[in-house]
């Protein structure tokens, strides 16, 4: 039996907060003194590429890449946890 995969598209924040994720980035880019616009157009270029892809094409060694995807996903938790995704009710048949 073959395995099986699946893509899953969440495009209006039921499944994740778009806008919590680029929050998430931003607090990782200040402490890395990464420039916000330079983030902006790194993110716009490279949309759902994993957090350590977007750290390590910003610039941050591979050793500094995994230390800001850590924190990254830090970040993003405590975001979730104030105000958790909700999936709509019908969310398994759609």
């Amino acid at each position: 039996m073959e395995n099986s995969r699946y893509v899953i598209f969440d495009l209006d924040d039921t499944l994740v907060h778009s806008d919590a994720v680029r929050v998430a980035f931003g607090i990782v880019a200040d402490a890395f003194a990464i420039s916000r616009d330079v983030l902006t157009r790194t993110l716009d270029n490279l949309p759902g590429r994993p957090a350590r892809e977007i750290f390590e094409a910003l610039g941050l060694s591979a050793r500094h890449a995994i230390a800001a995807t850590n924190r990254f996903f830090g970040e993003l938790d405590e975001l979730n946890r104030k105000a958790p995704p909700v999936a709509y009710p019908d969310a398994d048949t759609t």
